[in-house]
């Protein structure tokens, strides 16, 4: 909350969530509250972000990653909270804590922008692979004919 070089765009908060996160108001700190991923305020906000960050470890794979990824934004996620399959394909944090976390946005902040864009299409890719409907189709019908065998 102390930072002013970069941008946190805060999607999904309820009033509850809201009311506990306590975010301070600041030109910096945009909260969106719940927005439809198919609308054109979601792809604004899309187009203006490079990572998708989420420091919860209290779902497992959270969707709201997985969508972003669709998208092209690079995650920012907590080790061992259900996100390690992604292996390369996402930046993991170890601390949850203030002063790590400041750091990272800093080392975040100053990456090369053609090297966040070469990510970013890996990212992309992958979860073309994983993510869509079609994977998930070819998943389960693998699945399915391993049970059936």
């Amino acid at each position: 909350t102390m930072r002013d070089d970069v941008t946190l765009h805060v999607c999904g908060l309820d009033q509850h969530a809201r009311k506990i996160l306590a975010f301070p108001n600041k030109k910096n700190i945009i909260d969106y509250g719940y927005v439809h991923i198919n609308s054109e305020k979601f792809l604004k906000i899309v187009d203006k972000c490079s990572y998708s960050v989420l420091l919860s470890c209290s779902e497992g794979m959270a969707t709201s990653i997985t969508t972003s990824m669709m998208h092209g934004l690079i995650p920012v996620v907590l080790r061992d909270t259900g996100f390690n399959r992604l292996g390369e394909n996402a930046i993991f944090l170890d601390d949850y804590r203030i002063d790590p976390l400041d750091q990272e946005i800093s080392s975040l902040a100053d990456r090369d922008p053609e090297e966040l864009a070469e990510l970013s299409a890996k990212v992309y890719e992958f979860a073309l692979s994983n993510f869509s409907t079609e994977a998930y189709e070819r998943q389960m019908r693998s699945i399915l004919e391993q049970i059936l065998e």
